[in-house]
């Protein structure tokens, strides 16, 4: 209980009407004590916990079976990064999956789970034979669909008759139908089954999860590339003096955290408590800029069609 039942009373006395309230149930509060969720992987919330189940689950009966673990991890689902979080950082208080804790945001969507998922579960014996079947059936599905989609080409000026604004291409090439998607007025159904009568009978649900991976293809690309980078740079040791507060577009809670612990490494930073990956891909920008001679000597130069072409910008919307 927060308060007394007897201030309860006296406070709601107070409100003007409720001068003579009575309190049939007293109000009351809940409170949760918790450790350090590194030896216990604690969390208060019910999906969070149910999550966790289900791998300690599957991996007691691994065990007992004298077979390997099912390790998940960050890149596959938010599952591993819930864990990963749990385990390497800990937590000052109960711990809640937000999207923003994972770096592959973009990559490891609600739609896709199955592929990203499946065979892992099959492995680990945690898939029946319906299920996966089904899945197969899913996956080549997918695949051909993406296939006939890259496999239909035209030019942008033939894309613009058919209603779809494409850019112009001076030399002519021809834009495939999955490139095409990227562009706003694109949709599978505009080109089923007039252009695409392959198409004509595949399930609306295939159809839809081909054209998000078509709309979202460009920033995936660029996010595999920064993604890359930024596990080649998670050693970077940096400066001491670093200068965090001339760092634009950290957010106050990031940037006070950093002028109180300042990190000697991006792979401290990163396990700092309230870290989001955009956050971090500033700060690796900002450091090589400021210290790119001593960076310099620890990472060779990337070629120029590497994500290091591509500014800050580019970096924290391929994230978000």
């Amino acid at each position: 209980m927060l308060l007394p039942e007897d201030v309860q009373q006296q406070l709601y006395s107070t409100i003007p009407g409720l001068e003579n309230v009575e309190i049939v149930r007293p109000a009351y509060g809940v409170e949760y004590d918790h450790v350090d969720a590194r030896e216990l992987k604690r969390t208060t919330g019910y999906e969070e916990a149910a999550a966790q189940g289900v791998v300690a689950g599957i991996n007691a009966g691994l065990a007992a079976q004298g077979r390997p673990a099912l390790v998940l991890n960050r890149a596959d689902g938010y599952v591993g990064v819930m864990i990963d979080d749990l385990i390497v950082k800990g937590a000052e208080e109960p711990y809640r999956m937000f999207t923003s804790r994972s770096e592959y945001r973009m990559t490891i969507r609600s739609d896709n789970a199955d592929l990203r998922l499946t065979e892992k579960g099959r492995i680990a014996g945690a898939v029946s034979d319906h299920r996966w079947s089904h899945f197969i059936s899913t996956r080549d599905e997918i695949a051909r669909v993406t296939e006939v989609l890259k496999a239909f080409m035209l030019t942008s000026h033939k894309w613009n008759t058919h209603g779809i604004i494409a850019k112009s291409n001076s030399d002519g090439s021809y834009i495939s139908a999955f490139d095409a998607l990227r562009y706003p007025d694109a949709h599978i159904s505009a080109f089923v089954p007039q252009l695409l009568p392959a198409l004509a009978h595949t399930p609306a649900h295939i159809l839809s999860r081909v054209e998000t991976d078509g709309k979202y293809a460009l920033h995936l690309r660029r996010q595999d590339a920064d993604v890359k980078m930024f596990l080649e740079d998670e050693n970077c040791v940096l400066d001491s003096g670093l200068e965090y507060r001339a760092i634009s577009g950290l957010s106050k809670e990031v940037m006070e955290r950093l002028e109180v612990v300042r990190p000697t490494s991006m792979g401290a930073a990163k396990r700092m408590e309230g870290m989001t990956p955009a956050s971090l891909l500033r700060l690796l920008r900002f450091a090589k800029k400021k210290h790119g001679q001593a960076l310099g000597d620890q990472y060779p130069a990337r070629p120029a069609s590497t994500s290091s072409s591509l500014d800050e910008a580019d970096i924290v919307a391929a994230t978000t």
